[in-house]
């Protein structure tokens, strides 16, 4: 049964049919049509808000991070606190890669920080991949680096040409150089590259390959400012250079031929009142020390007080040295004393002995015990503390500072040459 006034469903689908198609048709009442171009125009307007909307995170994380009192400091404050956090561990080696790589984790301020700033990236090393040192060249446009030619032990092949062609790329930029650390053979070719003029190298560090027997090559220094740390084996500098004043470590090894007088080791040391750490070991004189004993007789030796000074080590040097320095240094917080072949005439002068003495007494109160050793017929008596204390070899950059005390003292005038 169905109601008189109602129609029936398909006459009411057909009306609304027909009107839809009378509709399109005038095109009353209608939008316009909808292109592909329009549809396309939406979805990159609707992709840039969704973009936008993901960028705002960040941009609220910038402006909130950039509140914090630590990036609140003056740029070279907040790089220095980075640096020293980098460099906590060996300068230039994988740890301190993989904290510079943690480090620029932490934040987006971080990351642009560590990648702008050229003291992040200052070294430049035999051992880096070529296009890693050009990627350092271009974020390092200005400031100064520390060059470190040394091989690895890994090391294969021609050494010798790995070295020469990476000092000839160093060399370009010699007068950046803060710190020069090269260990290998000193051709012509490479002094002449490690003579180039270094107006801001206050750190010298080379280890050279000689020929034994063969008296060790001079390098001149040039003009420029103070060597802070000297670390030079079988290698000679001018010693009267006005550049080794200030100096706060001491390293001089495997040296024959031109020693220092004892008037340029004076005028060195006297000069260097920051001075902290000393070692001078196995030095050749070319006239069997006939100048340096003239030079004993014949001048007064005058106090070099060095507060600062923590480690003495004497080893194998002319005994008119090793008289000299034991003589004439006050050094209240020394620690570690090795002297070796402590000469007799030092014992016996009150004077001399009473500083010989205040440095033995300051390493027997750092070490826990010592032992004396005398053996009958040697001559000789020792004074060793245990564990036992020995010649340190390394970087001067990598010293262990710990304290010790090794000397040996010499109880018989040595016998003269006929």
């Amino acid at each position: 049964m169905q109601l008189s006034n109602s129609k029936p469903v398909f006459e009411v689908v057909s009306e609304e049919h027909q009107q839809l198609q009378n509709a399109q048709s005038s095109g009353a009442g209608s939008e316009p049509k909808t292109t592909t171009e329009q549809l396309d125009t939406q979805l990159a307007e609707m992709k840039h808000a969704q973009h936008g909307l993901l960028q705002e995170p960040y941009r609220i994380k910038r402006e909130r991070n950039a509140l914090v009192p630590l990036h609140r400091l003056p740029g070279e404050i907040f790089v220095s606190i980075l640096l020293r956090c980098a460099r906590y561990v060996i300068p230039g080696s994988e740890q301190e890669n993989k904290v510079l790589h943690s480090l620029a984790q932490v934040s987006i301020y971080w990351f642009d920080t560590i990648l702008t700033f050229p003291s992040f990236w200052d070294l430049l090393a035999l051992y880096h991949p070529p296009r890693f040192r050009e990627w350092v060249l271009k974020r390092n446009t200005s400031g100064l680096f520390y060059i470190e030619c040394v091989p690895s032990q890994e090391e294969t092949g021609p050494v010798g040409e790995k070295l020469l062609s990476f000092m000839k790329m160093a060399a370009a930029l010699a007068e950046r150089w803060k710190q020069l650390t090269f260990d290998g053979e000193a051709t012509d070719e490479i002094m002449e590259l490690l003579q180039s003029p270094t107006p801001n190298l206050d750190s010298l560090l080379i280890s050279s390959w000689g020929s034994p027997g063969a008296g060790s090559r001079m390098l001149e220094l040039g003009e420029g400012r103070n060597i802070q740390y000297l670390d030079i084996d079988n290698i000679t500098v001018p010693w009267s250079s006005t550049r080794l004043r200030g100096l706060r470590g001491v390293q001089i090894q495997h040296i024959s031929g031109r020693l220092p007088s004892l008037a340029e080791l004076h005028a060195m040391l006297a000069a260097s009142p920051e001075l902290w750490w000393l070692q001078l070991s196995s030095w050749s004189p070319s006239d069997d020390g006939t100048a340096l004993a003239s030079e004993v007789t014949s001048s007064h030796v005058r106090p070099i007080i060095l507060p600062f000074l923590t480690n003495l080590i004497l080893h194998q040097i002319p005994a008119e040295v090793t008289h000299f320095v034991l003589s004439s240094i006050t050094a209240p917080t020394c620690q570690c004393v090795i002297a070796q072949e402590v000469p007799l005439p030092l014992l016996n002068n009150p004077a001399s002995s009473g500083t010989f003495t205040g440095l033995i007494n300051g390493a027997l109160k750092a070490i826990p015990r010592f032992l004396l050793e005398y053996r009958t017929g040697s001559e000789r008596l020792g004074m060793l503390s245990q564990p036992r204390t020995t010649v340190p070899y390394g970087w001067i950059d990598h010293v262990d500072e710990r304290p010790g005390l090794n000397s040996t003292w010499l109880l018989l005038e040595p016998a003269q040459p006929p």
